[in-house]
């Protein structure tokens, strides 16, 4: 994907030997892959990070990207409404922020007690640390 898209993909993958169940973890794929897509097709991004940290029931899911940040919606996306519709089904919310300097940060947080993922999935990527690179260009 990077070589398509042209940024580099900043992987940090964190779980615990047990799994969620398939249901939920699919739901998770498709809103990473909505919010990587959304950033492929209009962030003109130069780096994007995607951070899991699974630890059942608990999750964290956060794509984040350096691109030219949330513009004004069209009537035509249904990017956003999709991602908060797949959140919902988990029982949970997606937020979609600004990234500073730039770019957007889109999160998914699961079950009831988030405190206890590791706190370097909830770091700031823009410093890079804790973060695995994977350059795809």
């Amino acid at each position: 994907m990077g070589r398509q898209s042209g940024f580099t993909v900043h992987l940090s993958l964190t779980e615990s030997a047990n799994r969620l169940p398939a249901e939920t973890e699919a739901e998770l794929l498709r809103i990473a892959q909505e919010a990587i897509t959304n950033a492929r097709k209009h962030a003109e991004a130069e780096n994007l990070w995607v951070t899991l940290t699974v630890d059942p029931p608990n999750a964290f899911l956060q794509v984040e990207d350096d691109g030219r940040g949330l513009g004004r919606g069209r009537v035509d996306s249904y990017g956003l409404q999709i991602m908060r519709e797949r959140a919902k089904r988990l029982r949970t919310d997606v937020t979609v922020e600004p990234r500073e300097p730039r770019g957007t940060v889109v999160e998914v947080r699961l079950g009831d007690e988030p405190d206890t993922l590791p706190e370097a999935a909830a770091a700031p990527a823009a410093a890079g640390a804790g973060l695995e690179e994977t350059p795809h260009r």
